[in-house]
Formats: structure tokens, sequence, C-alpha cells
């Protein structure tokens, strides 16, 4: 990389008990927790190229002790001897579809367009968050990556609108064929889903939560499921 980020964080953590460090490496940043709270994230920048975005490559898990030499700071023999206790290290692939319930708190990975997008702490169908739209024309939309070519997927979910006459739509585009989407209209929560297959070539898609008109909109417990 030509620049290297820089950051300074202070973090909480225990001294006398085991910590837990967790990276989450998505094809737009790379996010980094101490103990479940979000530290530092490094984002994708768009036409940063292989310099600025290395990470569309494997690349090896490295648990390094690090004493001296600087950072984080010099060492005595008082110090000394140094250890790490591990207990254990997971992997886990991401979810081609992600935070479809909201309970996160926050929109990411959707990313949003348009008029006012939230997640809020009222209106849910289930547990206690969903994302409300409100405004003008506004839409989230999520990029789904890892999809199998050819094959035959179904995305849905559940929504409501603030007032009869409104309208909102769950649908996909980009993945290979004509966008398809489902309209719901209710002023209780009601589900709908759409069915889509990949081209011949395509492992990509975007899902999208879409109010085409003004009026106020909810959604939560949104699905992917491969048919």
């Amino acid at each position: 990389m030509d620049e290297e980020p820089t950051a300074s964080k202070s973090a909480t953590y225990n001294t006398t008990d085991y910590n837990l460090y967790t990276m989450i490496w998505s094809p737009n940043d790379i996010r980094f927790y101490v103990n479940n709270v979000l530290q530092y994230t490094y984002a994708r920048v768009s036409g940063g190229g292989t310099q600025q975005w290395p990470f569309d490559v494997p690349f090896y898990l490295i648990l390094n002790q690090a004493g001296g030499a600087g950072w984080p700071g010099a060492i005595t023999n008082a110090d000394l001897p140094f250890s790490m206790q591990v207990d254990y290290v997971r992997v886990y692939k991401l979810p081609l579809f992600s935070n479809g319930d909201f309970e996160s708190g926050v929109i990411y990975p959707w990313t949003t367009w348009g008029g006012g997008s939230s997640v809020i702490s009222t209106d849910a169908r289930t547990g206690t968050k969903c994302i409300r739209e409100t405004g003008g024309e506004t839409s989230i939309e999520q990029y789904l990556t890892g999809l199998t070519p050819n094959t035959t997927y179904r995305f849905g979910g559940y929504a409501k609108v603030s007032a009869a006459g409104q309208s909102v739509s769950i649908g996909v585009k980009n993945y290979g064929g004509t966008a398809v989407n489902a309209t719901i209209g209710t002023t209780s929560y009601s589900s709908n889903s759409v069915t889509f297959t990949t081209g011949t070539n395509n492992t990509t898609a975007t899902v999208y939560f879409y109010k085409p008109l003004s009026g106020t909109v909810y959604g939560d417990d949104f699905y992917l499921e491969k048919l």
C-alpha cells in the first residue's frame, strides 16, 4: 500500500481475563472490534485500486505479540517474560445476506439513497428494531456476492405502510435478468417475496426495499434463501 492509514483508539479491555478481538472483513470495508465494540473501520475507496484495497485475495491470519521496538514502548527486565494465552480462534464466512432484522441498530451493510431511511426502536415486527423509510422516493439496497450461477433464490420480508394508499416494494435487480419486485400496501405487517434465477455467469445481485412516493413505510425480517 502506498499510504497506511493512521488511527489512535483506546479500547476498554479486561486486564485479568480473556478479551474478544474481532475482525469483520467484507467486500467494502474491514472493521475491528474489542469486546464487541467497534474500534476502527478501514473502508474501500471507489477507484482506489489494489494499492488502497489489496484485500480481494486470500490472506493469512496472524496472532502477534508485540514488545519494544517503538510501539508499545520500551521494555525492561521487569516486563519479562511475555506471554499470550489464546482460548480459541474462530473463522466464519459472512452470509450472502445479512442484517435483515436490523437488530444491530445500524443500516449496514444496506446502503441508502433518496429520502430518509433509518433504523428505529418502534414499530418492529419482531425483536426491537426495524427500518423506516419516510419523505419522498427512498430505497435501501444490499449488494450480494458469492451467489451461484444458474440458481434460483427467493428474497422476501415483511412491511407495512403508515396510511392506506401508500405502498412499498421488495425486489431484486442486477442478477442477470430483468428486475423483479413485489408490492406491500397494508397498514399492518404482511409478507411478500420474489424469486429470481441468476444468469449463466452471474454471482452477484442487488436486493432492495423501495418506497416510490411520499409517506412512511416500515420493513422487518427480510430473508434470502436458495431454492
